[in-house]
């Protein structure tokens, strides 16, 4: 293994950084509340995002059904010969 020489600077250094890191009870109160809140709007984003994910798979399918019946009208229209007439609501 290889020897380690720990000089007053870097003593210094691990005296405050071993200070800095034990918190007070209020501190740790607030970090676990931080903690806490950051994985309930992790699980918010996910529920979201599912739902955008099956309303988007919804409206596929809604688009796939109204092309296969626009294609079903058209071989209807083909077959017969005829041209499809708009009737105006209004006139």
């Amino acid at each position: 293994m290889k020897e380690v020489h720990i000089n007053k600077h870097t003593r210094t250094f691990i005296t405050k950084f071993n200070f800095l890191t034990h918190l007070s009870p209020e501190q740790e109160q607030m970090e676990k509340k931080k903690a806490e809140y950051g994985e309930k709007m992790k699980n918010k984003i996910g529920s979201v995002h599912k739902q955008a994910e099956e309303k988007r798979a919804m409206v596929e399918a809604k688009r796939g059904e109204e092309f296969l019946k626009a294609e079903e009208l058209a071989a209807k229209f083909r077959a017969t010969g005829t041209t499809p007439k708009k009737h105006i609501g209004c006139f």
